[in-house]
């Protein structure tokens, strides 16, 4: 989860430096992606699937997809802290 969250931060910082919509649809920050994350989010659905995730080691099918629900909410959910904080930013 903490590489999600730094990857995150460093789309934002991207988008700064290149404000262009193919930069948009690689960090996922087009209105469908962010409306997906939001749904994702707002559905509680990964904090359900989170006990699935906690195994080391290989993961089973279950415990792979519960992982990347996991993952995509903690992207989105950084996204969105670090672009508040770089408009707080002069």
């Amino acid at each position: 989860m903490r590489q999600v969250r730094a990857q995150a931060r460093t789309a934002v910082q991207l988008r700064a430096k290149h404000p262009h919509w193919r930069v948009d649809l690689a960090i996922g920050t087009t209105a469908p992606q962010r409306a997906l994350g939001s749904l994702l989010h707002l559905s509680g659905l990964a904090r359900v699937l989170a006990p699935l995730a906690g195994a080391s080691g290989r993961l089973s099918p279950p415990q792979l997809l519960g992982a990347q629900i996991l993952a995509a909410d903690a992207y989105y959910d950084e996204l969105a802290s670090a672009e508040a904080a770089a408009k707080k930013q002069p």
